[in-house]
């Protein structure tokens, strides 16, 4: 999941900030900021930009796929 929320914060900035110079609503933000939604791709890159930051800034990389477990 995206972590604008924490790179928001570590750049000091609030969020009504952000959604503006990227051009986003506020409402909408917020759903992102808390995992309730994710931005489409042209709102994404809007958001980077206002974050000054990269893709790889706001997603860890995960693991997918099946996990064995292990038999005792």
């Amino acid at each position: 999941m995206p972590k604008f929320k924490e790179l928001r914060e570590a750049k000091g900035l609030q969020a009504k900030q952000v959604a503006e110079t990227a051009s986003v609503d506020v409402t909408m933000y917020s759903r992102f900021e808390n995992y309730r939604a994710l931005p489409i791709p042209c709102d994404f890159e809007r958001i980077l930009e206002a974050l000054e930051c990269l893709p790889s800034d706001v997603y860890t990389p995960t693991r997918c796929g099946f996990y064995r477990t292990q038999r005792k």
